[in-house]
């Protein structure tokens, strides 16, 4: 199975696939693919590789790093950094000057964001920017000295330093975020040895001109990264996901059927908010009365604002992806239906979309609210259905009436799986449990390839995944299902 950090062709175009090559003879033991190089300088353009060390991990979206000679220029301005800083005078500092401070035995440069204090005192407390390293700083205004014209005329390290941005992060939860973001920081940290390999080979016509796409490899350490899908480097038909959802929404008190549905088995609040004296009397002399002082709609119609089931939740306009860039989810397989499509859960998917989940499998246990069919249920309808003990939502699919009793095919749209369900085991679904939406998600593995050396097909990735853990997969497109 080839795995991330390998450069292979695609059947079906130009494209290209990174994964890691195992056969290399190296001992590298990480690699981050698809990094956009932001701030390489001239003698670092495509078809140069490096080696260098990591000056600041700034986020899980950007990193910085510095070639080996660099590293020596940074040591040689430190020491004229450090006899400057030896003959430091009162100047004053302001917002925007260029200073030279020291940080664990080294003399860096740093350019003033704000000074923390009403007067620029010797104890100020000033935001600074490390000019060599991309970092924020915090520091004493007693610890500085400004650096002079002709200081500010050495070469610059900065300009020769890589800025990774790794493009495939788009926030879909704070909790997914954090633990990439902790990976990253366990994996990479400052001081450690990396190699830099450009890949100008890689059609890069959805990046901007003046980024390109390299890949950095840690030297060190014996941290392994095991990436269960392949990803290829911009949106292509490689995976799927196709999502049906309800959503909720605030019923419109101008659409009466909106309204319809907000009062269809709900219990309106209107008498507990308002106030029974001022309803009975006209009037409420009681001060202090916290209640709602108004009259009742005479035809029952209540002012309540509630989420409600209105249709379809629009995914592809809040899984936005930008040119080159894919997401990084968390899933946990249900079902897998055929060989190279499964169903499964997004963890910490979209904000408030499973707000109700856990409540959903409450109410579905509560039997006794459960109502039967007298009729049976049409084609498409969605029923409440048991299997194996348990009580699952579903959308029926086929109904077998010839033969006694009765049986119904019915969808699960909460894991994806079919059951062949007799019709004492259905029953109608409840207005409440419209409010959480579908669950199920179907991802399709698509268009990606193998060296024909490897003898790999896409069903051993398939066969691959994990049914009893989460996994991180990389979806690179997205279809609502209409």
């Amino acid at each position: 199975m080839a795995l991330v950090g390998d450069l292979i062709n695609l059947s079906d175009d130009n494209d290209h696939l990174l994964v890691r090559d195992l056969e290399d003879g190296t001992d590298a033991d990480l690699s981050i693919v698809a990094a956009a190089c932001t701030t390489a300088d001239s003698e670092q353009q495509t078809g140069r590789n490096f080696i260098g060390e990591v000056r600041h991990v700034d986020s899980i979206e950007c990193i910085y790093v510095a070639s080996e000679a660099q590293i020596a220029l940074f040591e040689r301005l430190s020491m004229t950094y450090k006899s400057i800083w030896e003959f430091k005078s009162n100047v004053t500092i302001e917002p925007g000057d260029v200073v030279t401070f020291e940080i664990d035995d080294s003399f860096v440069r740093a350019k003033i964001q704000n000074v923390y204090e009403e007067y620029f005192t010797s104890d100020a407390l000033l935001e600074v920017y490390l000019i060599d390293y991309g970092e924020i700083y915090m520091t004493e205004r007693s610890k500085c000295v400004k650096l002079t014209p002709a200081s500010l005329n050495e070469p610059e390290p900065c300009v020769h330093k890589v800025k990774l941005r790794i493009p495939f992060m788009h926030d879909l939860g704070q909790a997914t975020r954090c633990r990439m973001q902790s990976m990253l920081k366990e994996t990479l940290k400052v001081g450690d040895k990396v190699k830099v390999q450009y890949h100008k080979e890689i059609n890069t016509s959805d990046l901007s001109d003046e980024q390109d796409l390299v890949r950095i490899t840690k030297i060190s350490g014996n941290l392994v990264v095991n990436e269960i899908l392949l990803t290829l480097l911009k949106p292509a038909q490689f995976m799927e996901v196709l999502r049906s959802t309800t959503w909720c929404s605030i019923a419109d008190s101008m659409d009466e059927d909106n309204l319809n549905k907000t009062i269809s088995g709900y219990d309106p609040k209107d008498e507990t908010r308002a106030c029974k004296l001022y309803q009975n009397m006209g009037f409420c002399d009681r001060k202090n009365c916290r209640k709602e002082h108004g009259t009742l709609d005479p035809d029952g119609w209540t002012n309540d604002r509630e989420e409600v089931y209105c249709g379809t939740y629009d995914v592809q306009n809040h899984l936005k992806f930008s040119p080159g860039s894919y997401l990084v989810i968390s899933v946990t397989a249900t079902v897998r239906s055929s060989t190279t499509c499964f169903y499964g859960h997004i963890l910490n998917a979209l904000n408030g979309a499973q707000n109700n989940w856990h409540e959903l499998i409450l109410q579905l246990s509560n039997q006794s609210k459960l109502q039967i069919f007298e009729l049976l249920p049409a084609l498409g309808e969605l029923v409440i259905a048991k299997s194996n003990d348990r009580f699952f939502r579903a959308r029926v699919i086929d109904i077998i009436d010839d033969e006694i009793p009765p049986k119904a095919t019915v969808f699960c749209v909460d894991y994806g799986f079919e059951r062949e369900i007799n019709f004492d085991q259905i029953w109608k679904m409840l207005p409440e449990l419209l409010h959480s939406p579908f669950q199920a998600v179907q991802f399709l593995v698509r268009n990606f390839g193998f060296p024909i050396t490897e003898g790999k097909t896409i069903d051993a990735v398939c066969e691959s995944i994990d049914f009893e853990h989460a996994v991180l997969i990389k979806v690179l497109r997205v279809y609502q299902n209409e």
